[in-house]
């Protein structure tokens, strides 16, 4: 499963009713939501927006996390060899499984 290429943004839109609300809008123009995805509660509330912000916002977190997922491998490796090659589970591996699970939920795997 392919998502939509970012940069995502929100928009203001009217629903079916005429209410203003909210969609997120890819940069070709193409509605990411719309009034059939609700972003929030009807009227416009401040907590609707900022779901907007953090939904527009999740193909840049994504490439983000991809991008510094090589420096967290080499730190999880680096930690085991100041262990002495210790292989107890450490905080760099909880934190990478960690990083490596959202990665894949994005990715839709």
């Amino acid at each position: 499963m392919k998502h939509t290429p970012g940069p995502w943004k929100v928009i203001p839109i009217l629903d079916r009713n005429y209410n203003e609300t909210v969609a997120i809008q890819s940069d070709n123009g193409d509605l990411i939501t719309g009034e059939d995805v609700i972003v929030g509660a009807m009227p416009l509330l401040p907590e609707t927006e900022a779901n907007a912000a953090l939904i527009s916002s999740a193909p840049d977190l994504l490439e983000a996390l991809k991008g510094c997922l090589p420096s967290i491998k080499a730190d999880a490796e680096a930690s085991h060899l100041l262990d002495g090659f210790n292989t107890k589970r450490n905080r760099q591996d909880e934190f990478l499984e960690f990083v490596e699970a959202a990665i894949a939920k994005a990715d839709g795997r």
